[in-house]
């Protein structure tokens, strides 16, 4: 049974992911539907919800560094897995956004059928799949990988989600290809950061795309908007 401490450590992790992901999505959406505070409690209180979940099944050595760190990536990439899942595949009609974040294939928006549910499903089960068989892959050793395994497993994940991004956005804005390999690169260089105290394959995946979605999402709402008005500034 996890302590007390640990509980109360993870709901702050939970809480700090998920108010994070609460400030992007509602800079990123407050332009569009205006400023919502029930999604923004609402993301954070999945946040800590799923950290408290996680926590309570892998038993992590919080309050430990290491551990939180562990933690704050392994929360990161739930949360905006639960959110990113439910948007596609069960979602309100966001056809008027630029990136709906619906499930388009060939352009087409599919409706709440039996069509999207099989492809909900398969898509829920590869990517299942995947998470099992990085599982079946623990070494035996509690010990950290190396950062060699690191970049493959990164590698390996990113790839995964960048399929799914690029499915998403294609229809749209089209495919593009520097964008397809960010992905693959970050979640590299986060596992490979994370390979040097994380001794499993699994968290080391997942957690490596929490940093990666987290880098990505910064990028995109604040840093590139902030360099764009730099840019356009009168003095430059």
């Amino acid at each position: 049974m996890p302590t007390p401490g640990a509980l109360v450590a993870a709901a702050a992790v939970g809480a700090l992911a998920g108010s994070y992901a609460s400030v992007w999505a509602m800079y990123e959406d407050s332009t569009h539907k205006g400023f919502c505070a029930r999604r923004c409690v609402t993301r954070i209180l999945i946040g800590v919800s799923v950290s408290i979940g996680l926590q309570s099944m892998l038993g992590l050595a919080l309050p430990n560094a290491a551990a939180i760190v562990l933690l704050l990536g392994l929360t990161y990439a739930a949360e905006w897995a639960l959110i990113a899942m439910w948007n596609a595949f069960a979602g309100e009609d966001r056809s008027k956004l630029f990136v709906p974040m619906v499930l388009d294939i060939a352009g087409v928006h599919m409706g709440i059928d039996r069509a999207r549910t099989a492809v909900a499903v398969g898509y829920v089960a590869l990517v299942g799949l995947f998470l099992i068989a990085l599982g079946q892959l623990d070494p035996g050793a509690a010990s950290p990988l190396t950062p060699f395994a690191g970049a493959v497993v990164g590698l390996g994940a990113g790839v995964l989600v960048a399929i799914g991004g690029a499915w998403k956005e294609a229809t749209r804005s089209g495919f593009e290809l520097v964008t397809f390999l960010r992905t693959p690169s970050l979640t590299i260089l986060a596992a490979v950061g994370l390979s040097f105290f994380v001794d499993s394959y699994l968290y080391l995946a997942v957690a490596a795309v929490g940093y990666q979605r987290a880098v990505v999402e910064t990028w995109k709402i604040f840093l590139a908007h902030i360099a764009s008005r730099l840019r356009s500034a009168p003095w430059v």
